[in-house]
């Protein structure tokens, strides 16, 4: 029996490491196509307090974010993979 109306689900592929981070967080991804990345960090208060991103990722491989000027404390990172997006808990620590 054929499935109507199925959505194929984007999936992320990528994790984020040393959490809790003390200077840099560290990115490892793995993409089948070129793929957009968008990373934003948002305080506890929803401020957007820094960004990354990274265009045409394929293949597998990591990179760093340094974090440098923002306080100790939890942040939220939305991740953005072409069409897909997660939010994550970030804690940083000096």
């Amino acid at each position: 029996m054929p499935v109507v109306g199925e959505e194929e689900v984007s999936r992320i592929s990528t994790t984020i490491f040393s959490n809790p981070c003390s200077d840099r967080l560290t990115l490892r991804y793995s993409y089948q196509e070129p793929t957009d990345l968008v990373i934003t960090g948002y305080d506890i208060q929803g401020r957007r307090v820094f960004d990354h991103s990274r265009r045409g990722l394929s293949g597998s491989g990591s990179f760093s974010v340094v974090l440098t000027g923002i306080p100790e404390g939890v942040y939220l990172l939305k991740i953005q993979e072409g069409e897909a997006q997660r939010i994550e808990k970030l804690i940083y620590l000096r």
